[in-house]
């Protein structure tokens, strides 16, 4: 992924950030209601961590 960043910037923002951003609001807004189980892949889950342990506003 972070070849993809240095190769074509734009295509990666929307490819992966704006995806994790997303995917993140989804899963703070599950996770109101109880425990999530999220499966999503691997190039996914450090911008993911970092946006759930930033707890939003996203």
């Amino acid at each position: 992924m972070d070849e993809l960043s240095e190769l074509v910037p734009s295509v990666a923002d929307v490819l992966i950030h704006e995806r994790d951003t997303f995917i993140a609001k989804k899963i703070l807004q599950a996770s109101k209601d109880g425990k999530v189980l999220a499966v999503v892949g691997a190039g996914h889950l450090a911008g993911l961590a970092k946006k759930l342990e930033e707890g939003g506003p996203f």
